[in-house]
């Protein structure tokens, strides 16, 4: 079953000119007259001169027939083939719909007109087969807002018959006019839906004051034959037609739910019905720009069979928000019921009805309905509006709760470098579904100074590392006087640099910007190392011309001249005499080698008979050591003497053959050493350490003797250089 209301509401209009007449749409009716005596209460739906035309008034007489009691305009569906035609609709609102009952069924209408007391009326609809009830309305399902109101019922019955039991628990049925009223209810039934040619009355009151109770008696309406429809009747598939109404098996592709827009990210082309969100939160917004309240009228909003909600405001608010759950699968409906007040007139709830408007409003701000909105706007005559056209029609429409299409958001979908996951994106974009180099390539993230106004600003940088640091404004070339080690700015003229500014001169400085006095000078080359043997004072430029002072005696003649000597020292006077201690001529003072005369150790006294140096002598007693351990005899003294005249023994004879001789060997403590050349001994012992060193200028020609004495027994080997540069090496043993 279906419960409709229907709103009822009186609307006044206002003149539009002189000498015409207008209906309530505005259109001139001046020529017509098919308007009078039709029926309808045509009480100021006209104007005429500018001012509305009550059809009872004297100018014009009463039109009989013309005003009903409520003298309302009632819109409705006017179509009496509709499933909500409604008999009392003076205006068609178009609402009308079609609807459709089983096999066996057919559609009843149920008017009923409620007086000043709804609260005392119910009524039951019986199927007479069985006895069950198809339909019950118990007394005090309606309210006293309710009063005087229409409301009409659909209902599918059984051709086998029905009966309507109505009551009212006070007893004076309908007839509101016994207690003041003025109007009394009434009770019809209508069938033959929809089978063209207008409804048929199954059944009426014959008196609005029936008591307690009254039957309807049974009641058998017939159905009207539908034209046949083969097709698919299952919502659910491709093949569903929305006008066949024989099922004729052709379902056959079962719809696929999923985003049909193409544009979409989640585009599936599979799909075949777009997937709406079912459900979801809408905004009711009610206002009175009056600020006195709505009074006893209200908002009332259904979707399907359930009533939403009634809603309405109390003097001094102005706009109050509701939140009402709706679906997407069903339309809704929106009720504006003005209801006048105990003793109010209309006119007045008219004018209070002006002030009022609602919007409903999902979540995107778009408004789905609105009605009596802008209440205040120039009309023309400066009044307030009412709720304009359509009004007095039901204000309806779809839901709609979205769908899950996903629009495509560009942008870089990855959190990390694909190529080095170590590499963190700067732009990714969590929300993004599709990646585009081309639109929005991924940058990684660049760690720097961001701020463009700071010392270390990187233009590649996106992220801030807080590397950046404020200007400092000074010199930044260490070469400057004024140089600034934390300076980051130079800026170009604060540098100071001393030298010479003048290009004639020898030390002229091209970088100079500051000159003292006295900087500049000319070139005078020279030592100038004070320290230096050749130290110039007047120089002013190095010629690396210095020479060391050398100290030295500088008297060729003296013994300790130095040609190396710059610089006077101390001379020593030469002092020639024999300068080996074991001489026994020897001169601790003599600085100069004289001759040394050498005791050979024989018996008797020094040089007796001869010094060893005598190498004549030193012949004899090496031949025969007879003549110096015994006695030098006469034979020793022939032997001498032999070698003294140049005889084949003498010893000059020995030194022909070879250049250098050493004896006697083995040595004792002196070894005779014969050579032709002044030569450089080295004596190295068994380890080959030197142990013993003798120069060339310590040396003579002829004969010369070597103390070892001080070396401990052993074998020596004695390196004679001579002065050709060549060697020879001996050994030595050492007693």
């Amino acid at each position: 079953m279906k419960k409709l209301i229907y709103l009822i509401a009186l609307i006044s209009t206002s003149a539009f000119s002189q000498d015409s007449i207008y209906d309530c749409l505005g259109n001139n009716v001046t020529e017509i007259t098919n308007w009078i005596g039709d029926g309808l209460c045509d009480d100021g739906a006209y104007s005429w001169n500018g001012t509305p035309i009550n059809f009872d008034c004297p100018e014009f007489g009463f039109d009989d027939g013309d005003c009903l009691p409520e003298e309302v305009f009632v819109p409705g569906c006017m179509d009496s083939n509709s499933q909500n035609f409604n008999p009392w609709a003076t205006l068609d609102d178009g609402s009308c719909l079609v609807s459709e009952c089983s096999n066996g069924e057919s559609l009843i209408k149920i008017a009923l007109t409620l007086d000043q007391f709804p609260s005392e009326t119910g009524f039951i609809v019986t199927d007479i087969s069985n006895g069950q009830y198809i339909e019950e309305v118990v007394a005090g399902s309606f309210d006293y807002n309710q009063s005087n109101q229409t409301v009409i019922y659909e209902i599918c019955v059984p051709e086998t018959g029905i009966e309507i039991i109505l009551s009212d628990t006070y007893g004076d049925g309908l007839a509101g006019s016994l207690y003041g009223g003025g109007v009394d209810g009434d009770f019809v039934v209508y069938g033959d839906f929809p089978c063209g040619g207008g409804p048929d009355t199954f059944f009426d009151l014959d008196s609005a004051n029936f008591g307690s109770v009254t039957y309807s008696g049974p009641l058998w309406i017939p159905s009207c034959g539908v034209e046949s429809i083969e097709g698919c009747l299952d919502l659910d598939f491709v093949e569903f037609n929305p006008n066949a109404n024989i099922d004729d098996g052709s379902c056959e592709t079962p719809h696929v739910f999923g985003c049909v827009n193409p544009t979409m990210f989640n585009y599936n082309p599979d799909a075949t019905i777009n997937d709406i969100v079912p459900e979801c939160e809408y905004t009711l917004i009610i206002e009175d720009d009056g600020g006195d309240g709505w009074g006893n009228s209200y908002i009332g909003i259904s979707q399907g069979n359930d009533i939403v909600g009634e809603f309405s405001l109390e003097p001094g608010v102005y706009e109050q928000e509701f939140t009402i759950h709706l679906f997407s699968s069903e339309p809704v409906k929106v009720f504006y019921f003005q209801i006048a007040g105990p003793q109010q007139p209309i006119e007045e709830a008219n004018f209070q009805t002006m002030h009022n408007s609602f919007q409903l409003i999902n979540s995107n701000d778009v408004t789905l309905i609105q009605g009596g909105i802008y209440p205040f706007a120039n009309n023309g005559q400066g009044a307030l509006q009412p709720y304009a056209p359509p009004f007095w029609n039901v204000y309806q429409a779809m839901p709609y709760c979205g769908d899950y299409c996903e629009p495509i958001v560009y942008g870089c979908t990855y959190e990390y470098s694909l190529a080095n996951p170590d590499v963190i994106m700067f732009n990714y974009n969590p929300d993004a579904n599709t990646y585009d180099p081309e639109i929005e390539p991924c940058i990684p993230i660049v760690e720097g100074c961001t701020e463009l106004s700071m010392y270390g600003y990187n233009p590649n940088a996106n992220v801030d590392d807080g590397s950046c640091q404020p200007w400092i404004i000074g010199c930044m070339d260490s070469l400057a006087w004024n140089y600034v080690p934390v300076a980051n700015l130079n800026d170009g003229e604060s540098c100071l640099y001393f030298g010479c500014m003048d290009s004639l001169a020898d030390n002229y400085d091209p970088m100079a910007n500051v000159e003292l006095e006295g900087t500049c000078f000319t070139t005078v080359l020279g030592c100038t190392d004070p320290s230096a043997f050749n130290y110039n004072i007047d120089a002013n430029t190095e010629d690396f011309s210095c020479v060391p002072v050398v100290f030295g005696c500088m008297d060729s003649t003296a013994f300790n001249y130095s040609p190396e000597a710059n610089t006077e020292g101390e001379c020593i006077d030469i002092v020639v005499g024999c300068m080996d201690a074991a001489a026994d001529n020897y001169d601790v003072f003599a600085n100069t080698a004289g001759e040394c005369l050498y005791d050979a150790g024989c018996i008797g006294e020094p040089g007796n008979p001869y010094w060893l140096n005598d190498t004549c002598y030193a012949w004899v007693i090496t031949i025969d050591p007879y003549c110096c351990n015994t006695e030098w005899d006469e034979k020793c003294q022939a032997l001498y003497w032999s070698c003294n005249g140049d005889s084949d023994l003498d010893v000059r004879d020995l030194m022909r053959e070879q250049d250098f001789a050493m004896y006697p060997v083995p040595v004792d403590d002196v070894l005779n050493i014969l050579t032709k050349e002044k030569v450089e001994i080295k004596v190295y012992n068994s380890s080959g350490l030197l142990v013993m060193y003798v120069k060339p200028r310590y040396m003579t020609v002829g004969h010369n003797r070597l103390n070892m004495s001080n070396l401990s027994s052993g074998v020596y080997t004695f390196q004679v250089t001579f002065p050709n540069g060549g060697t020879v090496a001996e050994k030595v043993v050492k007693r």
